[in-house]
């Protein structure tokens, strides 16, 4: 009898399990902080104050070096947050079936051009198989791209993730409403000053140059 009511003895928890916990509370917590505009005004007010008396104390410490696996959860963290944001909007849920689907067809299409492979080393097709690289072929390694080359990559990719949004109009309105919340966040922290308040030599400056900028869109229109 004694046996049976002694109390069970919980399991010791690892640092990454501890860790974990932490973190989910700390979601939650933040979570249910900004559904409350009260708690948010609260919190953001703390923030504040604390902010003023590091400043005060001068001793602004920097920031920990997170380690990979640390920042590999963070990004899992975040795809997980990103899915769920799209799971309870259908318009953004209508748009990532779409792409998922588009992505779906393109590769079944790479997975037909790659059925007949040629190996030149076995002088022999390999008919039927879905594998680019089939037995006795070595796999061959991309050239690795210099910083230049790497750049122009990201500007085309920037400049037709542009155009397609561009051309769907719900897209456009979610890319504008993105960009006017991002545009008063700035204003918020003071980042964009207003042009009633910059000195008058600064005035004439940026007018001047919005005068030219609205030439060059006349001109390539």
């Amino acid at each position: 009898m004694g046996a049976a009511r002694r109390k069970k003895r919980r399991q010791k928890l690892t640092r990454e399990e501890k860790l974990e916990k932490k973190r989910i509370a700390e979601r939650l917590r933040t979570e249910r902080i900004r559904a409350d505009p009260v708690l948010m005004a609260l919190y953001k007010e703390k923030n504040k104050e604390k902010y003023i008396r590091k400043k005060e104390r001068g001793r602004k410490k920097r920031r920990r070096k997170l380690t990979r696996e640390e920042k590999l959860e963070k990004k899992r963290i975040a795809e997980r947050l990103r899915k769920e944001r799209i799971r309870s909007d259908p318009v953004l849920m209508a748009l990532y079936k779409e792409k998922n689907k588009k992505c779906i067809l393109e590769k079944k299409n790479k997975a037909k051009s790659s059925l007949l492979i040629f190996c030149p080393r076995r002088n022999r097709h390999y008919a039927g198989k879905k594998t680019a690289n089939p037995p006795g072929c070595r796999k061959r390694r991309k050239r690795k791209l210099t910083r230049e080359e790497t750049l122009e990559k990201k500007r085309i990719a920037e400049r037709l993730r542009k155009e397609r949004i561009r051309s769907d109009p719900v897209l456009m309105a979610l890319y504008k409403e993105k960009n006017k919340e991002m545009y008063i966040r700035k204003k918020e922290r003071g980042e964009v000053i207003p042009m009633n308040l910059l000195p008058k030599k600064e005035q004439a400056l940026r007018r001047k140059r919005n005068r030219e900028n609205f030439r060059h869109l006349r001109i390539n229109a």
